[in-house]
């Protein structure tokens, strides 16, 4: 990459609408592959030093409805991404090797909720689904194509007397 120049522009809107927020962003990604993808090696693990920078285009939609004591929010988004890094055994091979997977495209929701209760105490709550498409290289993903598709967070944490933070 002697003398090039990489531009990344992203766009961020929000707009008060009714109760609440709605919200806009776009935006683009660069990733030089870091030097553990690009060199290391150990019994299961093998880098590739002709490895592709990754590249991303991201957009998002959402809207976060506030109350006082309260926020309830959902996000849409989707990600394409081209040359992402993932370590990929081989069908018949103990290794992992770096490679550039071409294009990996991911959809996805969030909602997320927040009720502050009395004594400074919050309950936070989460789910978040993915879905991701592409040509997966043959073999065992370490990362790209082993995600969670459904996730469910909860977090109750407080302070002062209550100085508790317990999630899962």
């Amino acid at each position: 990459m002697d003398g090039e120049v990489e531009t990344h522009p992203s766009l961020a809107l929000s707009v008060r609408l009714g109760p609440g927020h709605l919200r806009a962003a776009a935006a683009s990604a660069y990733r030089l592959p870091s030097f553990t993808e690009l060199y290391y090696r150990d019994p299961a693990t093998v880098g590739n030093a002709e490895l592709a920078p990754e590249r991303s285009v991201t957009v998002e939609c959402g809207y976060d409805l506030v109350g006082d004591r309260w926020r309830l929010g959902a996000t849409l988004f989707e990600r394409r991404g081209r040359e992402l890094v993932d370590f990929v055994r081989a069908p018949g091979e103990s290794l992992f090797r770096a490679v550039n997977v071409r294009r990996v495209d991911t959809r996805g929701l969030e909602l997320s909720g927040r009720l502050e209760l009395a004594h400074g105490v919050d309950l936070v709550l989460g789910y978040s689904h993915l879905d991701a498409s592409g040509a997966a290289p043959e073999g065992t993903s370490r990362y790209v194509f082993d995600y969670l598709v459904d996730r469910v967070t909860a977090r109750w944490s407080g302070s002062g007397p209550f100085a508790l933070s317990w999630g899962v």
